[in-house]
C-alpha cells in the first residue's frame, strides 16, 4: 500500500509541473516579445 502511495505522490508531482511549467518560462520570456 505504501509503494501504491508513492506513485500517486510522483504522478501528481509530475502533473502539478507540467501545469506550472510553462506559465514560469512564459512569463520569463514573454517579456521580450511584441507581437
Amino acid at each position: 500500500m505504501r509503494k501504491n502511495k508513492i506513485w500517486l505522490l510522483a504522478l501528481v508531482g509530475v502533473l502539478v509541473l507540467s501545469l506550472a511549467a510553462p506559465a514560469a518560462f512564459g512569463s520569463i520570456n514573454g517579456n521580450d516579445q511584441k507581437v
